[in-house]
């Protein structure tokens, strides 16, 4: 099934004609409510971050750089509001930093293991327990 709603598309591009600029508020919204609440996948705003930057204009410019440089903002959607802007290097961010990866975890001082429960390899290639 595919359908479109506020400019989203979820299979297949946008044409032109579904380019909507005055969807950019409502996006901007959707991402304001749900953004906070709705880790750790984020799919509801990295589809509305998307969607920002496939109707482009200054508004959704202004929207996706206020995310990619907000701070208080999870990490993953920052760094894919930086990419559709073509911003993320002059930002600094790191693409394995700000996404993380599915093999790698952060343990932090918990000593947890990662994915699967095997506890990550150090840099020096020794186990962490």
């Amino acid at each position: 099934m595919c359908w479109t709603w506020i400019g989203i598309r979820c299979r297949g591009s946008l044409a032109d004609h579904q380019r909507d600029p005055e969807a950019v508020a409502a996006l901007v919204r959707l991402l304001t409510a749900r953004m906070p609440t709705e880790g750790p996948a984020y799919a509801l705003s990295l589809k509305a971050v998307h969607a920002l930057g496939a109707i482009g204009g200054t508004g959704a410019e202004q929207a996706l750089r206020a995310v990619a440089e907000g701070v208080d903002h999870p990490s993953q959607v920052r760094w894919e509001a930086a990419v559709e802007l073509g911003i993320e290097d002059d930002l600094g961010f790191d693409e394995d930093e700000m996404t993380g990866s599915p093999v790698r975890w952060q343990q932090g001082d918990t000593g947890e293991a990662g994915p699967g429960g095997q506890a990550e390899a150090d840099d020096d290639g020794s186990d962490q327990a």
